[in-house]
């Protein structure tokens, strides 16, 4: 394959992911059919067949991509944070905000995403070396699933904080706890 083959190819994968993204915000995954794919895409069915079998096919492809591509920029992230990988989950989820969203009306691509939030936590903690009376298993699926409820409604309501924010809010949280969230004056004060 030549090298301007190969973009044809990114090209094409590319169209048909967008496509796909736009219909399931537009209708739902389960309404769309591959014409509809195509059309939206401007490609035709043949040129589908060539890539895919069938609209899930495109959905797993698509999905993977992210999940590598978020998997990634986790791992290269600076480890200056004992919960390391929340600020470039944010940073990809905006950055990729309408695939977020598809991913968010489609449970298996949560279950992608939430697998590589899971392993980078573990990873993370492991690397910490610290014991806990909780096992890492409960504690990676507790926080990816605190933070992708947060990046459903983050996303949803038109990014009302910034990356920087969403962050620092989310680590406070998990490092002091719901009580340190509801200080009152009375609290403050003494």
């Amino acid at each position: 394959m030549t090298i301007s083959s190969d973009r044809r190819v990114t090209r094409t994968r590319k169209l048909l992911r967008d496509a796909l993204i736009q219909l399931i915000l537009e209708q739902g995954y389960d309404a769309i059919r591959v014409q509809d794919i195509t059309d939206k895409a401007n490609l035709g069915r043949a040129t589908f067949y060539i890539h895919y079998k069938d609209k899930e096919d495109l959905l797993l492809d698509a999905i993977e991509d992210l999940r590598q591509e978020l998997y990634l920029r986790v791992q290269s992230e600076p480890d200056s944070s004992p919960l390391p990988g929340f600020r470039a989950l944010f940073a990809h989820a905006a950055e990729n905000r309408a695939f977020y969203q598809a991913i968010f009306h489609r449970v298996r691509g949560q279950q992608q995403i939430r697998r590589v939030m899971v392993d980078a936590i573990q990873s993370g903690l492991a690397a910490l070396g610290s014991e806990s009376e909780i096992p890492g298993a409960f504690i990676g699926h507790f926080l990816a699933g605190a933070a992708l409820q947060l990046l459903d409604w983050w996303l949803s309501s038109d990014m009302p904080y910034s990356i920087d924010e969403m962050e620092s809010m989310f680590l406070n949280l998990m490092r002091q706890g719901l009580p340190a969230a509801f200080k009152t004056n009375a609290t403050e004060q003494s």
